[in-house]
């Protein structure tokens, strides 16, 4: 189901957002430089083509808008990728939709 591999950044910045606590609760809990897992789903509402982009080669010409549907915290536990496999990520899911985590 999951198992494309997850794109990692090289050289730049991915985007930043801002989390109210009444949808993330966490962040209550949380202090600057902290780091958390979050699984979040969301909907893609729009996207377009940025023909004003110089390198039509470099994956950076396509922008899509999303909306968070829910979203909710995996802790500070680093994972790694042996843990991002198949398996892990299907149990991990369950417990989530199943409120134990």
């Amino acid at each position: 189901m999951f198992d494309i591999p997850m794109p990692m950044t090289e050289g730049r910045e991915l985007p930043q957002f801002t989390l109210r606590q009444i949808d993330f609760p966490d962040v209550i809990k949380m202090e600057v430089k902290d780091t958390q897992y979050i699984v979040m789903k969301i909907e893609m509402i729009g996207k377009r083509s940025r023909a004003d982009l110089q390198n039509s080669n470099d994956g950076s010409k396509v922008e899509g808008d999303f909306r968070v549907l829910s979203m909710r915290t995996l802790g500070e536990k680093p994972v790694d990728v042996k843990s991002l496999e198949q398996e892990h990520f299907e149990k991990t899911i369950a417990k989530i939709k199943s409120g134990k985590m």
